[in-house]
């Protein structure tokens, strides 16, 4: 089904990894209700108060999405995503037409990442020296022609500044 009418959510808003769920997005999502601007939050499988306490992956997390999204994509123009969920959301704008792409401390993966279950394994594949640069983000970008908006902490210890300076370049190419 798809969510219709004035209040159908304009704004989809995806948490991090960790400890993350949608209660840290809660307030932003909160300031721009006041602002007559509808968003929907979430927590992914093994989150907060998400019924799935299974094994996840990247894929996973996408598959996840992308069905959430189809629920309100004829209202939903906007994602935000933060850190995980930032590579989650490129998959996201690779299949569909989403307007405006905002995106804080995004982390990007290894291809060989991507169904590679949450763990040991995973953090062998992502802790590997600058693995981010093996991530599938120029496939993702190619075809995307909406807005990108990128923020970071200015001592950012998880994500490296060539992390955003790969995402805004292959954005422009």
């Amino acid at each position: 089904t798809t969510l219709v009418g004035k209040h159908a959510p304009r704004v989809l808003f995806m948490h991090g990894a960790g400890v993350a769920n949608q209660k840290l997005v809660r307030p932003l999502a909160d300031e721009l209700a006041k602002q007559h601007i509808p968003s929907l939050t979430f927590d992914f499988s093994g989150h907060g108060a998400s019924s799935a306490n299974t094994q996840s992956t990247l894929k996973k997390r996408v598959s996840e999405a992308s069905h959430l999204y189809e629920t309100i994509s004829d209202s939903c123009d906007t994602v935000i995503a933060f850190s995980m969920s930032g590579y989650v959301a490129l998959h996201l704008v690779k299949k569909y037409p989403i307007k405006h792409l905002i995106l804080f401390a995004p982390a990007l993966y290894d291809v060989g990442a991507y169904d590679v279950p949450f763990g040991p394994r995973f953090s062998e594949v992502i802790r590997a020296h600058e693995s981010w640069r093996r991530s599938d983000v120029s496939q993702l970008l190619s075809n995307y022609a909406g807005t990108l908006d990128v923020i970071i902490g200015e001592h950012d210890q998880v994500i490296p500044q060539e992390v955003v300076s790969m995402i805004y370049r292959l954005k422009k190419t």
